[in-house]
């Protein structure tokens, strides 16, 4: 095994190892993200859910000063209680080299396809670990073996198109994790994939998350996967944060009517058909006055139409709703 480089110093475990507070994303006049609100402990899989639109992939984007420069991010972003809001994008491009690593939806996309696998391997552990090349081509074949690649020396001169979709997913966590961050980001990395590939890469997450104390962020809309890795999950609607709780109570007893809706469009083990929920995400910065769940919402009232309500914790978590689901008759 390669030796680790120092690493930043561990935080303590009050502390979360990601943690985003009143988050606030602006397009001109605008709010694409209007208030997300998460964090996420060392050693714990959090999941992100909600319908495309809901915002998901943009507060992460923003958090990490991803996005495009004209647009306004706002907040707080915390890393292992360090703010990240206000870093020059040098000092970013250090954070989410060496402690954030990030899986993207498309792993095509996310490799350069005029470098072969193994540059692009190499060079964040030079970079990042200071290894040399000797030792940094063993740990990158070290790396593709970990992620399950047959042949994994053989692989380091492939090019992205010459590898397929399922191995390219498996490249990019290789690569995300490499630095071996405090964080990892993944961002539906298993949408493009077959079932059987999808498994194998769920099981790999959650082998890493469980041997290293990897604090991990699944962005997904899918609730299966959530219940399969996930300890606790967070529910965003329109650019909002409306819901967080342990996963299986989340499940069983939801607090926000989205999530119960959400819930109910599942198909029940026993054979029930999923149930339909009518409407749509609102269009980004074009939300409804008062909650934006609202025109969909059974349980809307004149408060829901007139502002959005804060998000309160509770005993089983936390929800931002007038009327939520544990108030219930």
């Amino acid at each position: 095994m390669i030796a680790a480089a120092a690493r930043a110093p561990a935080p303590s475990l009050d502390v979360p190892a990601f943690e985003v507070e009143g988050l606030r994303v602006m397009l001109d006049n605008a709010p694409l993200i209007s208030d997300a609100t998460l964090s996420v402990a060392r050693g714990e899989c959090l999941g992100v859910v909600g319908e495309s639109g809901c915002g998901k992939t943009v507060t992460f984007l923003g958090a990490m000063g991803l996005l495009p420069r004209r647009m306004r991010v706002t907040g707080r972003v915390r890393l292992a209680g360090e703010d990240l809001l206000g870093r020059t994008e040098a000092q970013m491009e250090r954070i989410r080299g060496r402690r954030v690593g990030m899986i993207f939806q498309d792993p095509q996309s996310g490799l350069n396809p005029v470098r072969t696998i193994g540059r692009q391997l190499i060079e964040p552990l030079r970079l990042h670990l200071g290894l040399s090349p000797r030792a940094a081509r063993d740990r990158a074949v070290e790396l593709l073996s970990m992620v399950g690649i047959p042949t994994p020396a053989s692989r380091l001169s492939a090019y992205p198109h010459e590898i397929s979709g399922g191995m390219a997913q498996r490249v990019m966590i290789a690569i995300a994790l490499a630095s071996e961050p405090e964080v990892l980001i993944a961002d539906e990395p298993t949408t493009a994939l077959d079932v059987t590939v999808q498994l194998q890469v769920l099981d790999l997450i959650r082998k890493i998350q469980q041997d290293s104390g990897l604090a991990v962020i699944f962005i997904t809309h899918d609730l299966g996967v959530v219940a399969e890795i996930c300890q606790r999950v967070t529910v965003m609607y329109a650019g909002h944060t409306v819901e967080t709780q342990a996963v299986p109570r989340a499940f069983a007893t939801p607090l926000h009517p989205y999530t119960d809706a959400l819930l109910r469009c599942l198909p029940g083990l026993d054979g029930t058909l999923p149930a339909f929920l009518p409407g749509e995400v609102p269009v980004a910065g074009h939300a409804p006055p008062g909650c934006p769940f609202h025109p969909r919402c059974a349980r809307a009232g004149d408060p829901c139409r007139e502002a959005m309500p804060a998000g309160q914790d509770r005993a089983r978590g936390r929800v931002a709703c007038h009327f939520p689901l544990e108030a219930a008759p």
